[in-house]
């Protein structure tokens, strides 16, 4: 009952979020409440609040103030900084929130809410899904019907403290899942920050998939990853996806919602973070990509969004190729993704980038390309099958081919996942430490 008015977190003053973290996480507007929230009720802009909305703006944030108050009140606030405000908004309302955002130029996803009261601020933008965040009010003595809602407000946060006290629930569904390192990684990573949290595999036949859902959902698990063969067939099942995500058509990390699960895609980070950190160049060439499935999606945008002149898709059903770049081009407007028969891979050109996305290597499978002539024209390749090593990735070497596993994407991609669900940051003498058990277990 109480769970609609929880916010997503909860701090001791406005002024103690950590803004660069949440700006790390993505997110770029903020709407603020102003009474209670940035100055004490009723008191005038402060020296130390307009310093604080300068430097959001400052480091890129769009800024609103959203207030049931009058304009007069609300226009004093925005005339010193030339952000934007909506007044008299009717909170808990959904109207102001949605024409904040629009106003703001942003999106749900990636705008965030701050307020002192649960039943107007933080009720009103988690029903549009927006993260919320609710500070203690500044000043304890208030107008008699603001009184009046603390007192109501009180067993929700007294439900919404014991809520953070249980041990929170996540895990991965696939099929197979046995293989997977993932309950390694988030588990130790709630180790080293004290997290009370427990991560478990859960392998699930495709027709469970929707009762599965709602099953976790009622268990009130906070996320789950999605993993091999459900990337694309979990879509239908959820109650929104990321803008980038749907582009894609393909997700593997879910968040809770009061509305159900929604979907977002970490693969790409992976990806794209692990090209990073092996120097992998990937700007002005050509891009290779072995597979058709979810992974495969993530792999061919990353290399595109990394800068590849022409992402070419290989897969043995060719069809399935076809799909998938007649997908992407049309999502992207671009015509860089180009779909290869296996007979054409002796067209390509020497220096390309190769991902390899296919789920050949879970069993020891033999690569999708056998032929030399192919690994001698790779410049440096990748793996996403969280394997210390694949025939692909033998190959690769054989040829003198930099190839690196599928561990430092699966743990990029553990990182952004762990830090959308408890909204953190990880700090990178946690992540070497994951790193070293993935790569010594």
């Amino acid at each position: 009952m109480f769970k609609r008015f929880y916010p997503s977190e909860m701090k001791d003053s406005t002024y103690s979020i950590d803004f660069d973290a949440l700006y790390k996480k993505g997110y770029r507007n903020v709407i603020f409440d102003i009474d209670n929230t940035l100055v004490r009720h009723g008191a005038p802009q402060t020296e130390q609040s307009l310093s604080f909305l300068k430097g959001l703006m400052d480091k890129g944030f769009g800024v609103l103030f959203l207030s049931n108050n009058k304009e007069p009140r609300v226009k004093s606030f925005n005339d010193p900084l030339g952000a934007k405000y909506i007044y008299r908004a009717g909170k808990p309302g959904v109207k102001g929130y949605l024409e904040a955002v629009e106003m703001l130029g942003g999106t749900v996803d990636n705008t965030l809410f701050v307020g002192d009261q649960l039943f107007t601020d933080v009720w009103g933008a988690n029903r549009v899904g927006m993260h919320t965040i609710l500070v203690k009010p500044i000043d304890k003595h208030e107008e008699i019907q603001i009184v009046l809602k603390r007192i109501l407000e009180k067993p929700v946060l007294r439900s919404y403290a014991r809520s953070l006290k249980k041990t929170s629930q996540f895990g991965l569904i696939g099929n197979p899942v046995s293989h997977s390192k993932s309950p390694l990684i988030h588990n130790t990573f709630a180790e080293l920050r004290g997290d009370n949290l427990e991560y478990n595999l859960y392998q699930l036949e495709e027709q469970e998939l929707g009762s599965a859902l709602k099953r976790f959902k009622k268990l009130n698990f906070k996320g789950l990853n999605v993993t091999i063969p459900y990337k694309e067939k979990i879509i239908p099942f959820l109650c929104g996806v990321s803008e980038t995500a749907s582009k894609v058509g393909a997700v593997n990390t879910l968040k809770l919602t009061d509305k159900g699960y929604y979907g977002t895609n970490t693969d790409i980070t992976g990806i794209k973070r692990t090209l990073r950190d092996k120097e992998i160049v990937v700007k002005g060439r050509e891009g290779v990509v072995l597979g058709a499935g979810g992974a495969a999606k993530a792999a061919a945008y990353a290399l595109y969004a990394e800068g590849a002149v022409k992402v070419y898709v290989v897969n043995r059903t060719f069809e399935k190729a076809q799909a998938l770049c007649e997908s992407l081009n049309t999502s992207f407007e671009t015509d860089v993704f180009t779909a290869l028969p296996l007979s054409g891979v002796p067209s390509l050109e020497k220096g390309f980038v190769c991902i390899q996305a296919t789920s050949l290597g879970l069993k020891g499978e033999d690569a999708l390309i056998t032929e030399d002539s192919f690994y001698e024209k790779i410049s440096a390749a990748m793996e996403t099958v969280p394997m210390r090593t694949t025939d692909f990735c033998e190959r690769c070497k054989e040829q003198g081919v930099k190839c690196t596993n599928g561990f430092s994407m699966l743990l990029y991609q553990a990182v952004e996942a762990y830090e959308l669900w408890n909204s953190c940051v990880l700090n990178k003498e946690q992540i070497d430490i994951v790193r070293s058990k993935l790569e010594n277990e």
